[in-house]
């Protein structure tokens, strides 16, 4: 009888310990859980306070850029995930300059939709922003997809018109300084070919972007920037460049379209 009750308890013992370590192995799963990957672009978007109803957000890691064209907004900084939650520091640009920096927080619904709030720039940078995860994201970004053939060359608006600018990209991705009718802030800007590039962002629809420009009337905004760019179809495939690129001093932003001149 002896016998059988020390085995009998030793069977609930073990019992009893393999209990234990499934609820501890199931809260450590519970608490396991990975961050999610944000990256992608995102358009139709807006920030209600302050009446966007452009907003395109791109992604890369941890690199976040927000941008309206029509109201002249950029902000881009840094990001870090929570699973799916985020906190960052961006910088904001007003028309390309007076930078300020704001803070950033949200969460994102993996190839759905990104939400956040910008706080600590004032009544005209702060707000509640939400954008969708683009159709666009389905495709390849490519270089052969964006290079310039004959006559044709990306042209965008850089504010405030007329400020147009033109550049042109080769099959290897070299961006080349086109054309440049601009006042503000970037007059007499060109872009220094040697040094500036776009490059597929694998299993996007983005690349990042590298222009370096000299010559500016204002020399404090000579230098080199860094962004993203999207490609978008508005009318035809692939005629529409989303770029937003910055450095401390300064920021552009515009929708290039496929141009013949």
């Amino acid at each position: 009888m002896k016998a059988i009750f020390t085995l009998s308890k030793l069977t609930k013992t073990v019992a009893l310990f393999t209990m234990l370590a499934m609820l501890l192995g199931v809260q450590g799963c519970i608490h396991d859980k990975k961050n999610a990957n944000a990256t992608g672009f995102y358009d139709s978007g807006s920030i209600t306070e302050l009446s966007v109803s452009d907003l395109q957000v791109m992604i890369n890691g941890n690199r976040m850029i927000l941008m309206s064209v029509a109201t002249g907004l950029l902000y881009d900084g840094t990001i870090t995930m929570n699973e799916r939650s985020f906190t960052g520091t961006l910088t904001a640009f007003q028309g390309g300059v007076s930078p300020t920096s704001v803070t950033v927080s949200g969460v994102v619904i993996i190839k759905s939709k990104i939400t956040g709030t910008i706080t600590g720039g004032g009544v005209a940078l702060d707000g509640s922003f939400t954008a969708d995860y683009s159709t666009e994201n389905a495709q390849q970004a490519a270089a052969t997809r964006i290079d310039n053939v004959g006559n044709n060359y990306w042209a965008g608006v850089l504010y405030t018109g007329p400020n147009v600018h033109g550049f042109s990209i080769d099959n290897t991705g070299k961006v080349s300084h086109f054309d440049i009718t601009i006042t503000g802030p970037f007059s007499g800007c060109a872009i220094i070919v040697d040094t500036s590039n776009i490059t597929p962002i694998a299993g996007t629809n983005m690349f990042t972007i590298t222009v370096s420009w000299n010559t500016c009337d204002n020399a404090a905004v000579d230098g080199t920037y860094t962004g993203m760019v999207a490609i978008k179809t508005v009318t035809n495939s692939d005629d529409t460049l989303a770029v937003a690129l910055s450095n401390s001093v300064a920021g552009v932003i515009s929708n290039y379209s496929y141009t013949t001149f």
